[in-house]
């Protein structure tokens, strides 16, 4: 026995609310007749509801059974304002030759019959936009959807169920397999398939959010509701019932904060504040508050005061000021606020002098020789610390004057000039005073020299002996020898002098082949000598007593594909490699071995097929999409691995003789269940064909394979019977 039922399903919005001034509705933010209040209809459905008896049949036999009365006006629900509910249930129905149960249906828009198969995307709900039997407008984004529900069902582990669409102006479907392409543009956003289960037959409040995320259109003009007695297709009894009452849309306030900074006063909508804190006011955005916080800093004005003293005049801040007064400037001080600052300003005046002087030859003042006749002005700070400008007129009187220059005849001699002696040579001054006391006195400069005998000393070393200035010496010791120096006296010079000797070494040493030494190299058996610096300087002259034997040696070429391991170390690149073997007995020497290795690299290479069904490559067939992998053999002889990327198509979906399979629910949320006879196993791909999971059966008649680990979206069922029968099902799963 089939069942027919129509299916429950949920999509998700966000709780941002929207309102457009510009619908051609106003304030319409809840659910038309949402406590089934109003049963004026001809057909007893309540006002802006629809059940069977409104539903558009299209089967060719039995909508007069399809679109028999299933729902009843009952009482409200105790404690509700109202004074109604409705209660829809199920019927066991005969449709064509099938005996199916219909379950209860209640809808905002028209129920579309088209199929006696319960899972036939054909039967749906559905928003007829022109129509307003069956629409219901929303031009708002609610949070959440409560109802109160009374579930009277015969198996209690059935359930029932809501689920709601909001949409733009666009005649959407229930399920969303229903619709054509591009449907998903149209959705603002939905609830997840509600489903609750039976709860001792008494009221129960219900709710669930509506969820935003994953959908791009923002335009809420219908809201498209379905309740059922039972959330599967072909479940539930004719015993199932539910009561619905008071359906309502929840819609949160929206809070926001702000912070300002205001100098003593900040007025916000007309409020004026004068301290710091956190203030709140609630405006209606819609069919929500909107709570607005302001975190308020009140910050006050400052004030400060400083003195200065200048002399003439005293700038501030580009502002030239002359006149001892109080001057006010403002600024804007680190809070923001204006910082007002008072100059208590005092001005004083600079003072000027003069005086005469008249001096011989030169006239010192302050630090300061003046040698001519002239005004001078020097600057002091007075008493007030302004300047203090005096000018010197100055009358300079020449003195007379002569120059002696003298040498001292002797060396490490002395001089006496007017009693006075000098054993340093330098320029020296005496004043003959002037008999007449308008005369300055003589003044004469004496320029003397002195001479001095000269010393001197050096330090050095030699080999073996040492020459200075004619005379040889061959021991380490001091010497001195006498000259006459530029000025005529005498220079005696002090030589400090180290003798030291030459040096000789020898060694003996025995190699293989060859033998290195201060990288110079030797191939044969022989005496050599080497000459070095010793540490004092001298000639080193070491001898090497060589005797060179023979090394055994031999060479291997090799050919190798990627690498190749030779005496346990693994090479991956063509050189000329070397392994020496030890010797086993000291006078042998170690054997050298030469390998001149050729490396060539294995090849690899992909390719991309598309094929319908099967595809052939190098006798092997394939008949599943995947990535597969061949070994050949490249011409330098190594691998030449090959992947190929092959896609598998399947044209069209199959109808044979396996058609009377049944899948549901479509779209699956948690399990799909596949009904029908002689089932052997289930195969799940992506759209494209692409095996993804594949699945078992043990002759049962109806097979559920769970979704859970598959994501949201449509793939294909290849479903193979026990003759080897084939048939292939496009379903959708959305979580």
């Amino acid at each position: 026995m089939k069942k027919l039922t129509f299916l429950c399903v949920a999509v998700m919005v966000t709780a941002a609310l929207i309102f457009k001034a510009e619908n051609s509705f106003s304030q319409v933010y809840q659910l038309e007749n949402a406590g089934f209040e109003e049963w004026n209809d001809s057909n007893g459905e309540p006002d802006g509801w629809n059940s069977f008896p409104s539903a558009n049949c299209s089967l060719s036999v039995g909508c007069g059974t399809a679109t028999q009365t299933r729902h009843e006006q009952a009482p409200g629900r105790p404690g509700s304002t109202g004074n109604y509910s409705c209660k829809i249930f199920a019927t066991e129905v005969n449709i064509i030759i099938n005996t199916i149960t219909a379950n209860g249906a209640l809808t905002s828009g028209q129920i579309q019959i088209a199929s006696s198969t319960a899972s036939n995307v054909n039967n749906c709900n559905q928003t007829k936009t022109t129509n307003p039997d069956f629409n219901h407008h929303l031009n708002a984004k609610p949070d959440s959807i409560v109802f109160w529900a009374k579930v009277e069902n015969a198996n209690d582990n059935s359930e029932a169920c809501c689920h709601l669409y909001i949409h733009d102006n666009y005649d959407l479907k229930d399920p969303l397999a229903a619709n054509a392409n591009g449907y998903e543009s149209h959705i603002v956003g939905a609830v997840p398939a509600y489903n609750f289960p039976n709860n001792g037959s008494t009221w129960q409040r219900h709710s669930t959010p509506i969820i935003y995320e994953g959908y791009t259109n923002n335009d809420p003009q219908f809201v498209l509701i379905t309740f059922s007695t039972n959330k599967n297709a072909g479940s539930g009894s004719a015993n199932d019932a539910l009561y619905i009452d008071d359906i309502e849309f929840i819609y949160n306030p929206i809070y926001n904060e702000f912070t300002e900074t205001a100098c003593g006063l900040y007025t916000w909508d007309g409020t004026e504040y004068t301290e710091s804190g956190d203030y709140t006011k609630t405006y209606t955005v819609g069919p929500r508050d909107s709570v607005v916080t302001l975190h308020l800093t009140i910050n006050q004005p400052v004030a400060n005061e400083f003195s200065a003293t200048a002399c003439g005049n005293y700038t501030w801040n580009e502002q030239t000021y002359t006149e001892s007064d109080d001057y006010n400037q403002t600024f804007t001080a680190a809070n923001g606020c204006d910082s007002v600052v008072t100059l208590h300003l005092t001005i004083n005046q600079p003072v000027s002098n003069e005086i005469n002087e008249t001096a011989c030859g030169i006239f010192t003042w302050n630090e300061q020789s003046y040698t001519e006749s002239n005004d001078y002005n020097q600057t002091f700070t007075a008493a007030n610390g302004c300047d203090s400008v005096v000018t010197l007129h100055l009358t300079i009187t020449e003195a007379p004057s002569r120059e002696e220059n003298v040498t001292a005849e002797q060396c490490n001699g002395s001089y006496t000039w007017y009693n006075v002696e000098y054993t340093e040579e330098g320029t020296y001054y005496h004043t003959v005073p002037s008999t007449n006391p308008e005369v300055c006195d003589s003044i004469i400069t004496l320029h003397l020299t002195i001479n001095h005998p000269v010393t001197n000393e050096i330090t050095t070393s030699a080999c073996n002996n040492y020459q200075w200035n004619d005379s040889i010496y061959n021991e380490s010791g001091d010497f001195t020898q006498t000259f006459t120096a530029a000025n005529g006296c005498d220079s005696v010079v002090t030589l400090h002098l180290t003798i030291n000797q030459p040096i000789a070494n020898e060694f003996s040493a025995t190699a293989c082949g060859n033998y290195t030494w201060n990288e110079q190299t030797y191939t044969e058996s022989d005496d050599y000598n080497q000459t070095f610096t010793a540490a004092n300087g001298c000639d080193s002259v070491v001898t090497l007593h060589l005797t060179i034997i023979e090394a055994p040696s031999r060479e291997e070429n090799v050919t190798a594909c990627d690498s190749y391991t030779w005496y346990e170390e693994v090479y991956t690149e063509s050189n000329d490699y070397y392994h020496t073997i030890p010797a086993t007995e000291p006078e042998e020497c170690d054997s050298l071995i030469t390998l001149h290795l050729t490396i060539n690299n294995s090849v690899t290479n992909e390719i991309t097929e598309t094929a319908e069904d099967s595809f052939s490559w190098n006798n092997e067939t394939y008949t599943t999409s995947g990535n597969y992998v061949q070994t050949l053999t490249a011409a330098n002889d190594c691998d030449s691995v090959v992947t190929l990327h092959l896609t598998i198509t399947t044209v069209g979906i199959d109808e044979n003789e396996m058609s009377e399979i049944n899948v549901y629910p479509i779209p699956a949320k948690d399990v799909i269940n596949i009904e029908g006879e002689g089932i052997k196993s289930v195969k799940v791909c992506d759209i494209v064909g692409k095996e993804i999971a594949e699945y078992n059966n043990d002759s049962e008649a109806t097979m559920s394979i769970s979704v859970d680990k598959f994501k949201s979206g449509s793939y294909l069922l290849v479903i193979k019977d026990e003759n080897g029968n084939t048939v292939t099902r496009r379903i959708s799963i959305m979580k």
